[in-house]
């Protein structure tokens, strides 16, 4: 079934997580945070487009992530991920509000995505 409305890029990430968390996870899946890691074979493995990736590479290192330093990668063990996904999904409830019109939530905004209700 299509879609009924176009996802913002704030439900974008909601749903699909941010580029650099995609990075993050995908380095540290590949041991970074033990050893540097090549930055082509960590994303080879993702699923990033050109957009996204440019995105994650941007923000990888202001955010705390890692590093990335001569075409390799290295991830921070200790980044807080959940404490950013919390962070994000918090800046969501305060600024995807329901508007009853079409391409918009209809009622609950973020809660219903949390709870698992979208589109019941």
């Amino acid at each position: 079934a299509k879609s009924r409305h176009k996802r913002s890029e704030g439900e974008s990430y909601a749903f699909e997580g941010l580029p650099e968390h995609t990075l993050w996870a995908t380095a540290l899946s590949l041991d970074a945070d033990e050893r540097p890691v090549d930055l082509g074979r960590v994303l080879a493995m993702t699923t990033l487009d050109d957009d996204a990736t440019d995105i994650a590479l941007a923000n990888f290192a202001r955010k705390g992530m890692g590093e990335i330093d001569d075409g390799e990668v290295s991830v921070d063990p200790d980044y807080d991920l959940d404490a950013m996904t919390e962070d994000m999904l918090s800046h969501l409830r305060e600024s995807e509000r329901v508007r009853g019109r079409e391409g918009e939530w209809e009622s609950g905004g973020m809660g219903e995505w949390e709870s698992g209700n979208v589109g019941t």
